[in-house]
């Protein structure tokens, strides 16, 4: 321990290095609040959710914890989101800042949480510099949609920090912070399941809790040994709220998990092998990130089994140096652990993998990486400056690839134009592009749709955006074919009835429109435009008792919108006039 006279120089240099990784942040995500929501998963988090935008409410905190929307149950991050609009209302960079700022929490934990683990101020600090800057986290941070990643990993960061202070003293009250950290966790983001079984790899290093260890290598003896059936036996509380969690988000993604059963078995393990090197690699060498990975048709054999061996040889190593080495065997299980869930076996989603998974488990190779240099440390002194000016470099490589990486998530038609660039065969990219991109530029539109639609001929989505492309510019009858098209492949898509139900009143067809309205009304309960297009058309034929019923329900769903207002207002004004001239 520091002795009186350094302790407050300790403070000092601790202060300092918390402000310096503060300034590293936000050099590199300094225009983050300048830039927009994007047409990917933010329509459901917030800009087409009106019970998001009427911010905290009786009936979103009771939806939050009570449905499963967008295919999986995280109510805290829900109500991140509802408090936001709160606060701020639809300003997307207010929104960005918030998730900038949890960013910016988390990595200043991870730094006070491996300090007071190690007592080693330095490695800490540059562990917390690797994860605060590192462009794999560009994703998590400056995608408004993934909050829950950022905001999970904030209460994943707490829950260490209380776990160190139960192990140095383990009591009654300590283990329920670490049980209501790891609970608010949960409510974040399903992924904080693999918890407990990193507390028990941070028994085994750095705070060396395991009674059998044939390794000393801490020099404060703060965590007093336990046997291993009692750490396991600590451990349980927290493995049953990870398995009731499992559960409840393995029944929300039901519908989800259902829609992907075409991915066979031996596809999915071939695609989670392969991932793991993937993974692996882009951390380190962190090139061509993109927002989507498309899923594979096939992947080759030899790649399957070149994985394998290599993730076999390298465990292989790591195993044999355990004893000498434990941070290596702590850090590449922590890795591999805590993707488990989003490696694909259980596939929810169309992506074969994710930038936005590794914010997490990437700070098991870090740990791996900033421990090693230790070894190097411990050579000549031109290999120190070597590896000093080494290190240096990469810090400055990453912060300037993370800066540039930031810079793609200005709009949806930066984000998806990149992604198209980067990777091959990306059909939700080109169709999102081209989603991004005017009316004007008919010619790249269609192109994008129909190239997504060759990448991805049982996609839906192109066909719709398709259709409403030639629906504006007056082509009733291929617009309708094209949604007719999107049907056949999501027979429940709320927004294609909708936009069949404009199509076929633009023809003239009332009674047909009528129904496709009300098609998208039953797959969609919530659907404000959907009862609004409804009422519009009640209107048109005299009906105006029956559109003001249903211009009420819309506003109901989206309380703030001026069209269905005035619409509303027009029916009620039309209907009074309607009964004056009955004689009413």
């Amino acid at each position: 321990m520091n002795s009186p006279s350094t302790e407050p120089e300790q403070k000092n240099r601790r202060l300092f290095l918390y402000l310096l990784l503060v300034l590293f942040i936000l050099t590199i995500y300094h225009r983050l609040p300048d830039y927009d929501f994007v047409n990917y998963d933010d329509p459901v988090y917030v800009t087409d959710n009106q019970v998001v935008q009427q911010g905290i409410t009786a009936r979103g905190f009771n939806l939050a914890f009570t449905t499963a929307h967008a295919s999986n149950w995280h109510p805290l991050t829900w109500l991140s989101h509802m408090f936001d609009c709160q606060l701020f209302g639809i300003n997307p960079g207010m929104h960005h800042l918030t998730s900038l700022l949890i960013h910016m929490a988390n990595s200043l934990l991870l730094m006070l949480a491996f300090y007071k683990m190690t007592n080693a101020l330095w490695k800490s600090f540059l562990l917390a510099l690797l994860f605060a800057v590192h462009p794999m986290h560009v994703e998590s941070v400056a995608w408004i949609s993934e909050r829950k990643d950022v905001l999970s990993a904030l209460f994943w960061m707490l829950t260490l920090i209380s776990y160190v202070r139960y192990a140095k003293k383990p009591e009654c009250l300590r283990y329920a912070f670490v049980l209501l950290f790891f609970i608010l966790g949960l409510l974040s983001k399903p992924m904080v399941v693999t918890l407990p079984f990193v507390l028990l790899l941070l028994d085994f290093w750095p705070l060396e809790r395991f009674e059998c260890l044939q390794f000393n290598l801490q020099k404060n003896k703060t965590f007093p040994h336990r046997s291993v059936k009692s750490l396991i036996l600590e451990k349980i509380p927290l493995l049953s709220l990870a398995i009731i969690t499992s559960w409840i988000t393995i029944s929300a993604q039901e519908i989800a998990i259902g829609a992907l059963k075409t991915y066979p078995i031996y596809l999915r393990f071939g695609n989670m092998i392969v991932s793991y090197v993937k993974y692996m690699f882009k951390i380190i060498f962190p090139l061509n990130l993109a927002v989507f990975y498309p899923y594979p048709e096939a992947i080759p054999a030899w790649k399957i089994l070149a994985g394998g061996i290599f993730l076999s040889s390298i465990t292989f190593v790591i195993v044999k140096a355990a004893t000498n080495k434990p941070y290596l065997l702590m850090g590449w299980f922590f890795f591999l652990g805590t993707l488990i869930p989003v490696i694909g076996l259980v596939q929810v989603g169309l992506q074969s993998m994710a930038d936005r998974y590794s914010y997490i488990p990437s700070i098991g190779l870090f740990i791996i990486i900033v421990w090693g240099l230790e070894q190097l440390l411990t050579q000549n002194e031109y290999a120190r400056k070597i590896v000093y000016l080494l290190s240096g470099l990469a810090i400055t490589c990453l912060m300037s690839t993370t800066y540039f990486q930031t810079l793609h998530w200005k709009n949806s038609s930066t984000l998806f134009k990149h992604a198209a660039e980067v990777t091959d065969n990306n059909w939700l990219a080109c169709n999102n592009w081209g989603v991004t991109l005017d009316d004007s530029f008919f010619d790249k539109k269609i192109y994008l749709y129909n190239k997504a639609i060759k990448l991805k001929p049982d996609y839906s989505e192109p066909y719709h955006n398709r259709g409403l492309l030639f629906m504006s510019y007056g082509k009733i009858d291929a617009a309708i074919a094209n949604f007719n098209k999107g049907l056949e492949l999501s027979p429940k898509d709320a927004k294609v009835y909708n936009s069949l139900g404009i199509a076929m009143a633009r023809k003239g067809n009332i009674e047909k429109a009528l129904q496709y309205f009300q098609k998208a009304i039953e797959y969609k309960p919530g659907y404000a435009q959907a009862y609004k297009n409804h009422g519009t058309l009640l209107a048109r034929l005299g009906n105006f008792q029956k559109a003001i019923l249903f211009f009420r329900k819309a506003l109901d769903f989206d309380p703030n919108n001026f069209s269905i207002q005035e619409h509303l207002y027009n029916a009620m004004e039309d209907s009074k006039r309607q009964q004056e001239s009955l004689g009413k």
